[in-house]
């Protein structure tokens, strides 16, 4: 399957028809290098340290794992609360709750040699569907 890609100036709407559509899409470029660097950087030791625990046949050998990041870098709250980020979480959250929150913060490192995983919900972390 190939996934919808856009901009960060792409109109919200159009990414919103196509995530509800497809699921998930992409926003290319949705955050400025330093953001991306700073958060890099944060993160590496946490993926040096702990990344191997979470290594099975599902989730991948050659993929590192850290949960809970938002504890790591101060630079997360700039993706959370990027206006793009806002602006489709509204879109698609608001017409069923007054408030939302981030329900699982996990990073993901794929290195060299690991086979794409089979794209997939992650459903079974919470209690029921919208």
């Amino acid at each position: 399957m190939t996934l919808p890609r856009y901009g960060v100036h792409d109109d919200i709407e159009d990414v919103v028809t196509a995530l509800t559509t497809t699921g998930a899409v992409v926003i290319e470029n949705l955050l400025p290098e330093k953001i991306v660097s700073g958060l890099i950087t944060d993160l590496r030791p946490q993926f040096d340290r702990e990344g191997h625990l979470y290594q099975n046949g599902f989730n991948g050998h050659q993929t590192l794992r850290v949960g809970g990041v938002t504890k790591y870098s101060a630079y997360f709250a700039d993706f959370l609360l990027n206006p793009t980020v806002l602006a489709v979480a509204d879109a698609v959250l608001k017409p069923y709750c007054d408030v939302y929150q981030v329900g699982s913060t996990t990073a993901i490192e794929i290195l060299p040699g690991e086979g794409a995983q089979v794209l997939h919900a992650d459903d079974t972390c919470y209690p029921s569907h919208l």
